[in-house]
């Protein structure tokens, strides 16, 4: 089902310091433990190829973006419906993002190979 906005914003301000740090942590922000798992993986990345490795910064800092516009959209509510309008917009265009990525996951290990010299399907 889905969850109104209206019921996320009702979050207890008791626990409101160890949300934002969770959700900081799963974004990957320093100094947190995501942010260098993401270096490491950058690291190799840029060793092997820098069009990936920047195609890979490209899309964190978009999806950090629209995830920082999500978290204080969440977080600190405006009565304004244009904010919300924009918010659904931005979602939207999360679920396009995330569904490119995960084709180009899936594909990926052909690009590689085929880069390599070997052909589309040869392993």
């Amino acid at each position: 089902g889905e969850v109104p906005l209206n019921a996320v914003r009702l979050i207890s301000s008791a626990p409101a310091l160890l949300l934002g740090s969770s959700l900081l942590a799963i974004e990957g922000v320093p100094p947190f433990g995501l942010f260098f798992a993401k270096i490491g993986v950058l690291v190799n990345i840029l060793n092997y190829n820098g069009l990936i490795a920047i195609i890979l910064i490209f899309s964190w800092i978009v999806s950090s973006i629209f995830f920082f516009k999500l978290f204080s959209t969440v977080m600190f509510p405006s009565k304004n419906s244009k904010d919300m309008l924009s918010l659904q917009y931005s979602i939207d265009y999360l679920d396009y993002l995330n569904g490119f990525l995960l084709v180009l996951v899936i594909i990926s290990p052909l690009i590689i190979n085929y880069l390599l010299g070997g052909g589309v399907f040869t392993w």
